[in-house]
């Protein structure tokens, strides 16, 4: 049995635990043995969630160069920088390379490069899981799924979401020139990034389920069919071998499993928030966004990128959808959604490897 097979079982395992914690604490009716039942299991939960995000930082931050498929890039680009300083001519952001620059004062040894990058991410994603989520627990489940290939790969990119999911924060807080300043440093790591300045718009981004469904399968159609390449290379020549090259409508079986998965989240949002839609526009226009740049993968797979900026949102807000909303069978959804994701992620693991270089899993010193 592979090392992630058990650590998907026990993470399981501990997810059925966590999700007797849920439970609508404002019923006037419930019991104080009750409460004090949901609070001990909430200790338990977040627990067992910083054991587990250690676990997952150790994973990270001492892997083998082989793991992660640009894990050697960024390497190779790391001991480049710290030899001959940056470059205009390469193909990174300038703000990232100067960081890279900056370690390589401190050290050149390419696994402390990993060791510090790794720990800087896990610090502060655990920081945001454990402040904002209602069920920490659940909230690693879907990190772990979604978002621990991704931290052993994309890594400047991992840098710009991290960011950008607390400038997220800044604009739920109404400080807007704090969010716009994140964005924009996160911009210096990853271009990327600067997609999340959509989100200033919320107020004005429609959030009917009617319209974000059909609008939906109207990019989704127009991006299948190819479509909406041609469009998109007649109003942008400077990236036309992105809508003719290998990315170009590739991948769709991750493409479609995204965009199920965000139809999903976004539907489960807003029967949580239907009844106080107003209060929440923020957040279902995220999912909203998310659920638009999943279907645009269809045309480029690459736009599944752009979509992870509003996916790691997801991570802290589908949790407390789930808390706070009114949703029918909160505990069988968790658990159905855990499972599920859960078992894809195994199924890529042994059957589409290729996609990103997990297993079998080496340590450095292997």
């Amino acid at each position: 049995m592979s090392l992630y097979s058990v650590i998907t079982i026990i993470l399981f395992i501990s997810v059925l635990i966590s999700v007797y914690s849920i439970s609508n604490l404002e019923n006037r009716y419930i019991s104080e043995y009750r409460i004090g039942v949901i609070e001990r299991n909430k200790k338990i939960g977040n627990i067992i969630t910083v054991i587990f995000f250690c676990n997952l930082w150790f994973l990270t931050a001492f892997r083998s160069f082989e793991i992660g498929n640009d894990t050697q890039t960024y390497i190779n680009y790391f001991l480049k920088i710290a030899s001959n300083g940056v470059n205009q001519k390469y193909a990174m952001e300038m703000g990232y390379q100067y960081f890279c620059l900056l370690l390589s004062k401190i050290s050149i040894n390419p696994h402390f490069f990993l060791f510090f990058v790794s720990t800087i991410l896990y610090i502060f994603i655990s920081i945001y899981v454990f402040r904002y989520s209602k069920n920490t627990l659940f909230s690693f489940c879907l990190f772990f799924c979604m978002f621990f290939s991704t931290f052993v790969n994309i890594l400047r990119q991992c840098i710009a979401m991290v960011i950008c999911l607390y400038a997220y924060k800044q604009i739920k807080e109404k400080n807007y020139k704090k969010a716009v300043i994140m964005i924009l440093v996160a911009s210096l790591f990853h271009m990327s990034s600067l997609v999340v300045l959509i989100l200033l718009l919320y107020k004005f981004i429609p959030i009917k389920r009617k319209y974000v469904l059909v609008v939906s399968i109207i990019v989704s159609i127009l991006s299948a069919t190819g479509i909406l390449n041609n469009l998109l290379v007649i109003l942008s020549s400077k990236y036309r071998t992105y809508f003719t090259s290998e990315y170009a409508s590739s991948g769709w079986i991750a493409v479609g499993y995204g965009v199920i998965r965000s139809i999903i989240f976004y539907w489960i949002v807003y029967e949580a928030y239907k009844n106080n839609l107003e209060k929440n526009r923020l957040i279902l226009a995220n999912f909203e966004l998310l659920l638009m740049c999943s279907s645009l993968g269809f045309a480029v797979s690459l736009f599944t990128r752009a979509s992870q900026y509003f996916l790691l949102i997801t991570v802290v807000e589908l949790p407390n959808a789930f808390y706070d909303g009114k949703i029918k069978n909160k505990k069988l959804l968790i658990i159905g959604i855990c499972f599920v994701m859960l078992l894809y992620f195994l199924i890529i693991l042994m059957y589409r490897p290729e996609w990103n270089y997990l297993y079998p899993y080496k340590f450095f010193w292997e």
